[in-house]
């Protein structure tokens, strides 16, 4: 323990773990390091709760999560053109330097099913995850890419390409990381075992073709391409093996019936369940296949049409599991020693199909003009592959959440447009004198946004007791049959009907899908109108007068989802409270600017 100093009294109930916690006998079965500094908490339990009390209002705990990162990067490209050929090539090399901590201190949480078990101090889960100061992460990626365009007519081009990939395991610069692994090491594995297996097979072929059908005039382009890109998830995404390197303990209802605040009389060797974190041993690095096919076409008057249609399917996309978690045959854990734990892989999958649509006209005649519409559908089974965590239901089913994204959006509709107004000289109105003078040079531009609503998943919250594995994450209630969903007469109040959603049984799943329901849409117009004064050859005045959200239209966030919440399909805010940016409320602005 260093110089720290040693409390010379303790409690008769802890002078036991007080023993364990400093002997170099548990430190080196459990391979765990010990940072002196935090055994007073460990042994005491005096770091803050954090609670959650059914349907009360939850307190926070103070906690720390330290990312401090460094990237050395050497990238090298060469071009070269031989005749129609334009060859292209280049590596890029990246040295990845990670200092953090998912918790740099100690942090408790507990968690209550229902008010009355938080009034009795019946707790339905507890953590206690010992502070583990910073870990540093590191790993290189190899990248290499050859490219072809090739002019095979002045109408046809075609681009061909390969690209590889090598991202290197990832490993704690001090070894202070312990894997976990339940079928192969059955727990902790040996000291120096590699997180996960590397990947050599990533690569990715790329296709793109370019067309201007000589029947058609010249005012007609097709493009379409292919490519397969890979990704090497976000940096923090391989920390569990560093975050595992000291004790994190976790429990439920399910492991210990009298679980209650305070945690201190569970910090005992009889009730050592660990949680740790792992990564899946076998996974792979995520990948996207991305196509779209696009026909443009030349219009009278100066207008552009493109319609297209883009769509993609994605592949060992992160997700994590929950694992350890009870046999229903047996009524206890694969682990005995573990209490369920958080496995992150990369077997998650989703596909998008998008239509898109496009008008657009260049600034001809004082008139702009850009308009897109989209058409669109996202579906996956676990996430995005953005690094989110999803909860599943039943972990033994994931196809089971099969769903839309949580930020499928199924239309989506953007213009902006520009307009000199009709006033001055060489205009319709107004083009000569006093009137010129004061109405002339004016331009009226405007921005409108609309879409449809975000999806929004709707949980219920279950004790450990009343699942057939013990896991009460992500679970939704059942849907009764014949009930809209919505209410009759729907308010930001009252977004849901009640009716339409019930408890499942014990041991029973929800039947209602993940993401069955979608929030409220958006709808915004930006609106400006200025004009430059030009005083002399060099000296001129821009005056503006912008408004955003001009109709001060609010645009709400999602209810909440959770239907054992008192405030279940209530909308409490709008989607920006600031004062500036995308679905603020109206802000209007004056610009005077002098330019010389």
């Amino acid at each position: 323990l260093g110089t720290h100093e040693v409390v010379p009294v303790i409690p008769q109930n802890l002078a036991v773990q007080y023993q364990k916690l400093i002997s170099p006998t548990f430190i080196n079965e459990t391979k765990f390091g010990w940072n002196h500094v935090d055994y007073h908490d460990w042994v005491y339990g005096t770091a803050p709760v954090a609670t959650t009390p059914a349907s009360f209002d939850g307190l926070n705990s103070n906690s720390l999560d330290t990312e401090i990162g460094t990237t050395l990067s050497f990238i090298d490209n060469i071009t070269k053109i031989v005749g129609r050929h334009t060859f292209k090539a280049g590596i890029d090399v990246r040295r990845v330097m990670l200092n953090n901590s998912g918790n740099t201190v100690t942090t408790q949480s507990i968690t209550y099913a229902t008010d009355q078990d938080f009034i009795n101090n019946n707790a339905a889960s507890a953590d206690y995850l010992q502070g583990e100061g910073i870990a540093h992460s590191r790993h290189t990626m190899y990248m290499a890419y050859a490219q072809d365009e090739f002019k095979v007519t002045p109408r046809l081009t075609l681009n061909l390409g390969l690209r590889y990939e090598f991202y290197s395991v990832v490993h704690e610069l001090d070894n202070h990381s312990a894997v976990v692994d339940i079928t192969g090491c059955g727990g902790y594995c040996p000291p120096g075992t590699p997180y996960y297996a590397p990947n050599y097979k990533d690569f990715g072929p790329r296709l793109g073709i370019a067309w201007a059908p000589a029947f058609l005039k010249g005012k007609t382009t097709i493009r379409t391409g292919f490519g397969i890109y890979y990704g090497a998830n976000q940096n923090d995404d391989f920390s569990d093996a560093a975050e595992s390197f000291v004790p994190r303990y976790s429990w439920t209802s399910s492991d210990i019936p009298a679980l209650s605040f305070p945690l201190t009389p569970f910090l005992n060797p009889a009730n050592e369940i660990f949680s740790p974190k792992a990564i899946a041993r076998d996974r792979k690095d995520e990948s996207y296949n991305n196509w779209d096919f696009m026909i443009q076409h030349e219009l009278p008057k100066g207008f552009v049409a493109q319609v297209g249609y883009v769509g993609s399917k994605g592949t060992h996309l992160f997700d994590k599991y929950t694992v350890n978690l009870i046999d229903p045959t047996t009524g206890k854990r694969p682990l005995s020693q573990f209490s369920s734990f958080g496995l992150k892989a990369n077997t998650g999958n989703n596909n998008f199909n998008g239509l898109q649509a496009q008008i657009q006209r260049r600034f001809k005649g004082g008139f702009m003009l850009q308009s897109n519409y989209m058409w669109s559908h996202g579906i996956t089974d676990a996430s995005l592959g953005a690094g989110e965590s999803v909860s599943f239901q039943d972990m033994a089913c994931r196809a089971c959440d099969h769903s839309s994204t949580n930020i499928d959006v199924r239309h989506y509709f953007t213009a902006n447009a520009v307009y000199e107004l009709p006033f001055g000289k060489g205009k319709p109105f107004a083009h000569d004198g006093v009137s010129a003078a004061v109405l002339g040079g004016w331009e009226l531009a405007g921005i409108a946004t609309a879409r449809t609503g975000l999806p929004i998943n709707i949980t219920i919250s279950r004790k450990a007791a009343a699942m057939l594995d013990g896991n009460t994450s992500g679970q939704r209630p059942n849907y009764v049959s014949g009930q809209d969903i919505y209410a009759a007469d729907q308010t930001i109040s009252d977004w849901f009907n009640p009716a339409a959603f019930a408890k499942p049984a014990n041991d029973t799943w929800g039947n209602l899908g993940r993401y069955a329901a979608v929030g409220p849409g958006a709808l915004e117009f930006d609106t400006s109108l200025q004009r430059k004064f030009r005083i002399t050859e060099k000296v001129a005045f821009d005056l503006r007068a912008t408004a955003y959200n001009l109709a001060n239209h609010p645009i709400f966030s999602n209810p909440s989802g959770n239907s054992s919440s008192s405030s279940f399909g209530r909308i409490t805010s709008i989607i920006n409270t600031g004062a500036t940016g995308s679905g603020a409320p109206r802000r209007i602005e004056f610009l005077l600017r002098a330019e010389f």
